[in-house]
């Protein structure tokens, strides 16, 4: 059985012992009560949705426990990431990025400061896929990326080793793994789902939904990347089209990279496992 990661307000950290954590704070004034808990072992990182004078508290940064920048406000936002990339040296920190209009512009220079990035799927808007298919190829392409990029790096994982994931996991969305506490103790679904009622067997919602889509929904039925993206597109609106904002070439284009990885990994065997004298 999968154990479950509990996404929690920092102020309910020392209700939850033994339980794996994501901790919510607002701002890092917040994270003053982690001087009361021990826990630090079941934290698996702190979800911070604005940053202060002190941009993060000095008695957490001389812990190991990662920190997620959510930005609401990408391209408003993004000047604050010059200030915050000075702990990077010695801190693990991710930059949440809304796929807002102009958001590949904030990731690219989120990645070029180096911090690692995670994709939060908002609603379509025309020019989509053309933000996406530039991001993607800043990622895979351009030399001072370092760090992955959530979650077009999960998807080339995938094509390239056939690791079995799909979008509701990448994302974190996924209630077989995910649930969310909210400021009173009420457990819930995660992200997108969270008006979904927890008591529909929440552990295999995403092979159910997948399921539905691909018996009902003809674009899910012949859709070749089924499995990985699990219709995640498709909800809440089962009605959303695929192909009108082209989302099967940003699973072509990752497939393709692996593809070309490959290729180019295999040929560099053959080069290198040839004897001296003989040729390629």
């Amino acid at each position: 059985m999968t154990k479950l990661i509990y996404s929690i307000p920092v102020g309910l950290a020392s209700s939850s012992p033994g339980r794996s954590v994501i901790l919510r704070a607002d701002n890092p004034a917040a994270l003053s009560v982690l001087n009361k808990t021990d826990e630090d072992e079941n934290i698996l990182y702190i979800r911070l949705y604005s940053l202060g004078q002190e941009l993060i508290p000095d008695f957490v940064r001389k812990t190991d426990i990662p920190i997620d920048y959510v930005l609401s406000a990408p391209q408003e936002q993004a000047s604050a990431l010059y200030k915050l990339s000075a702990l990077l040296p010695e801190h693990q920190i991710r930059v949440t990025i809304p796929m807002l209009p102009g958001f590949s512009k904030t990731v690219k220079l989120a990645a070029a400061l180096n911090f690692s990035v995670k994709l939060n799927i908002s609603a379509p808007y025309p020019g989509l896929i053309d933000e996406l298919t530039e991001t993607i190829n800043a990622y895979l392409h351009q030399t001072t990326v370092c760090q992955p990029v959530e979650f077009f790096h999960s998807l080339l994982i995938h094509f390239l080793h056939n690791d079995p994931t799909h979008l509701w996991l990448i994302q974190e969305e996924d209630p077989a793994v995910y649930r969310f506490i909210s400021a009173d103790g009420q457990e819930s679904m995660p992200g997108r789902l969270a008006d979904s009622p927890l008591s529909g067997l929440p552990e295999t919602f995403v092979s159910r939904f997948r399921e539905e889509m691909r018996t009902t929904d003809k674009e899910c039925g012949n859709c070749a990347f089924l499995d990985c993206c699990a219709c995640y597109f498709k909800w809440p609106d089962r009605n959303f089209s695929c192909e009108q904002y082209r989302i099967r070439e940003m699973f072509a284009l990752l497939q393709q990279a692996a593809n070309e990885i490959t290729r180019d990994q295999d040929e560099f065997e053959q080069t290198t496992s040839c004897q001296p004298g003989e040729s390629t």
